[in-house]
């Protein structure tokens, strides 16, 4: 099964639409399946104020929320513009009122960020919408998980739910990536499992992609040196294509149909890594070939070096020089008109000057 790319483009708008319609635009030229945003009701997901001894002190992220927010108008003009370009547009909610909103948007599915996964009271009420519900884990504990599991699966369809590995990390190394919890989560639940990844490089989605895992989410961004709170451990346009390209590099390596198939390159390969026989001394015609008279060695020919025996005791039918490729024509020896060497020596020759050896 092809893995499905969700790009996660978040709140990297910075309160812009029309830096919302480059993400949708960077996601679709890097040919991930999904463009997701995360739209946030401040009011509603962080305190507006602290206090401390009597006195009022401002919530800075909650500021900076608000200046970053648009619009239910604006982000169905973005849903409609992705639509247009021809990639599907969902995101991350917070609270009921995102719920409504993205099943009134018709979107392909729901996300909940690893913060979520204890707010039961929101996973139960998206269960009874009949819509796909993907949860991040970062920071939960496999009990944690179940808790949150056995809230959707009490009515709603558990096939509805999936479940995406994550280390709540930003940057995550890739020594703590963790990705032993995949075969884990497998395991346990009867769910399609993903990767949430925050990682800085293709490698751990590639050996997630080795695993199975049917969806990977990555963040991007237009410009890493853009002011925000997600710019600066987001890939850039060029870095997401690439990363998507090493997926979809992966899920080629894996598929069957390679089995007993050798590469086109490797063919090539072939010819100058693999040995022939040859004649260690030349012989004139009507002389008998002998085991004592042949060596195995580089560049291939058509004799391979376990087949000796097909050509001890042939007589030559002209003279062939040393080290000289030998064929076959009515049971005698003549040489061999078709030169494989040059194959050989030609990649040689490149090989060399590439290398600034010639």
């Amino acid at each position: 099964m092809k893995v499905k790319i969700i790009a996660e483009a978040g709140s990297n708008h910075n309160g812009e639409i029309n830096l919302a319609f480059q993400l949708v635009d960077i996601a679709l030229a890097a040919k991930a399946d999904f463009v997701k945003f995360q739209i946030i009701n401040p009011d509603l997901l962080y305190v507006p104020y602290y206090w401390e001894q009597g006195k009022k002190i401002e919530n800075i992220v909650h500021k900076r929320r608000h200046s970053e927010t648009l619009t239910y108008d604006e982000w169905r003009k973005v849903k409609e513009y992705a639509t247009t370009v021809g990639i599907e547009f969902t995101a991350s909610v917070f609270d009921i009122g995102g719920v409504d909103f993205l099943i009134e948007l018709g979107v392909p599915f729901i996300k909940l960020a690893s913060s979520d996964l204890n707010n039961v009271e929101l996973i139960k009420y998206i269960s009874t919408k009949n819509l796909p519900l993907i949860i991040s884990t970062g920071m939960a504990n496999i009990d944690e998980i179940k808790i949150s599991v056995n809230a959707f699966s009490e009515k709603g369809n558990i096939s509805n739910l999936k479940i995406l590995h994550c280390v709540s990390v930003y940057p995550c190394d890739l020594k703590n990536t963790n990705l032993y919890r995949l075969d884990e989560l497998n395991s346990i639940f009867n769910c399609e499992i993903g990767l949430s990844d925050h990682t800085m490089n293709s490698i751990a989605a590639c050996v997630a992609t080795s695993k199975g895992v049917v969806f990977i989410e990555k963040h991007f961004t237009i410009d890493k040196l853009m002011d925000g709170f997600d710019h600066k451990y987001a890939s850039s346009p060029n870095e997401f294509k690439a990363y998507i390209k090493n997926i979809r590099a992966i899920e080629r390596s894996l598929l069957p149909d390679l089995i007993n198939k050798s590469d086109s390159k490797e063919d090539v390969t072939k010819v100058r890594a693999r040995r022939g026989l040859y004649l260690k001394k030349s012989i004139k015609k009507g002389d008998v070939i002998t085991e004592d008279n042949l060596i195995a060695l580089r560049p291939t020919n058509k004799f391979n070096p376990d087949e000796k025996n097909k050509l001890v005791g042939v007589y030559a039918g002209e003279d062939i020089n040393e080290y000289e490729s030998i064929d076959l024509k009515n049971s005698l020896a003549f040489k061999d008109t078709k030169l494989s060497w040059k194959e050989a020596d030609s990649f040689w020759v490149n090989e060399m000057k590439e290398k600034k050896m010639l």
